[in-house]
């Protein structure tokens, strides 16, 4: 990362395998929750992904997430100063263990909504996008520059998404 400048070795090594490996066994985490990670985690998040669900699973119980529950990440992602692309992977990992995560008021785009629309439908993952005072099955993507591509490759991702009835593309 350029500003401020940030360094991450390009290796995986051991001390992120084995935090990988605790989270899977139940650690507990200290510091920021995975929705605040800084980018010095991404490793970390590779190593885990090759673990499969399990450790989804632990980094729910890690964070403090109940599992079968719901991630309510309204606003959340990357607060504190969290690196985003690691917010949106460590999420995607979550979404290995809740029924539910909602994402609004986090500005995504599509290209960072798109894969968490993937896994969230491979898993069975009702994805809040957006939740308006009346409307709770309603995505709206206004006014986030999409051109066609991006418009039809979000719609192809949301199509499997049994909460949702409504999707605003306006303005893009």
């Amino acid at each position: 990362q350029a500003e401020p400048l940030r360094l991450q070795a390009s290796h995986l090594s051991f001390q992120e395998y084995f935090a990988a490996r605790a989270l899977c066994e139940g650690a507990a985490l200290s510091g920021p929750r995975p929705w605040e990670w800084p980018a010095w985690w991404a490793n970390t998040l590779t190593i885990g992904e090759g673990m499969g669900e399990a450790f989804g699973k632990g980094l729910c119980r890690a964070a403090g997430v109940e599992e079968g529950g719901v991630l309510d990440l309204r606003g959340k992602l990357g607060s504190g100063g969290g690196d985003r692309p690691t917010c949106l992977r460590a999420v995607r990992a979550l979404l290995a263990g809740v029924s539910e995560c909602d994402v609004s008021g986090n500005g995504l785009s599509a290209k960072e909504l798109s894969p968490l629309t993937k896994v969230a439908t491979e898993r069975g993952v009702r994805l809040w996008v957006y939740i308006g005072r009346d409307e709770t099955t309603r995505a709206d993507l206004s006014y986030k520059g999409l051109g066609d591509g991006d418009a039809i490759l979000v719609a192809s991702e949301l199509r499997f998404c049994a909460v949702l009835n409504t999707l605003a593309l306006g303005y893009n």
